[in-house]
């Protein structure tokens, strides 16, 4: 727990220094207003039941979770839910309807957000914007270490699984692969985040654990190369590796509902003896 948040204050720190030179003036304007991620949580906080609240992280870095406990008195695992950027933890596509109804079905759920994204700036150094985004990708994989930990102290959290929505799914990638108690990862319409230092399609190749990979009908280059990360899996002998497409649930309770108990039924099969059996 402890060096989860000195890597979120490190990222924090050198972030908001790395902005401060580039844009004092236009921070300085913007202080008066909070920022969006701000104004969800206060939100999510008088409408949320006080009970899920989770407040992780220490001081102005800390950030909003939203815990459900498992529907059972033996929790099969636990989830940690993670949205897309601008997406809050209780967003109404995915995040929220999958945190109660996995919880319903026995497993321990935790959501979080990502931090509030960089102003889009053209006229930056390349050292500058490089340095800008490494910052940020210490804050977000520290900020997601928090909610393992967090997740890691409930009772009966056994093993954890991510999953992400859009970027929030390529960000549950990255973490992933720095933590050993990462038992499997569900990603969510994947998309790489502007300025991403590693490519989608290289972690999902150096990912061994199970993985299930839900995209849209239609919509599938949106998540890059697809087609690709299939193929590789296939070439590496990676009979953990799953692509569902699906219709976009957005909008449709009830598609929404079916999208989650598949979800539940992959969660389910890795719950047996044979989880992980590579």
């Amino acid at each position: 727990m402890r060096l989860a948040i000195m890597l979120l204050l490190v990222g924090t720190a050198t972030l908001a220094n790395a902005q401060q030179k580039v844009d004092a003036d236009s921070q300085t304007e913007r202080a008066a207003l909070p920022p969006r991620s701000q104004l969800q949580e206060t939100a999510l906080e008088q409408n949320v039941p006080s009970a899920q609240h989770r407040r992780l992280g220490e001081g102005t870095d800390s950030f909003l979770g939203l815990f459900l406990p498992a529907a059972s008195p033996a929790p099969q695992g636990a989830v940690l839910l993670i949205g897309d950027q601008g997406e809050h933890a209780n967003w109404p596509e995915l995040i929220s309807p999958a945190r109660q109804q996995l919880s319903e079905a026995g497993w321990h759920t935790l959501s979080i957000a990502l931090p509030d994204a960089l102003p889009l700036r053209l006229d930056l150094e390349k050292a500058t914007s490089e340095g800008l985004a490494d910052a940020r990708a210490s804050q977000i994989i520290g900020r997601i270490a928090l909610a393992l930990d967090s997740l890691r102290t409930e009772n009966g959290a056994g093993e954890i699984t991510l999953l992400g929505r859009g970027s929030g799914a390529y960000w549950a990638l990255r973490a992933a692969a720095e933590r050993d108690d990462v038992k499997a990862l569900i990603l969510y319409q994947p998309r790489m985040p502007t300025q991403a230092s590693e490519s989608l399609e290289a972690l999902v190749m150096n990912w061994e654990k199970p993985l299930l990979e839900v995209l849209l009908k239609g919509r599938e280059t949106s998540s890059g190369d697809y087609q690709a990360r299939a193929l590789n899996a296939k070439r590496l002998g990676h009979q953990q590796y799953r692509q569902l497409t699906v219709h976009d649930p957005a909008g449709r309770p009830q598609n929404q509902r079916m999208l989650i108990k598949r979800i539940n039924g992959w969660l389910d099969q890795l719950a047996g003896p044979q989880r992980n059996p590579r």
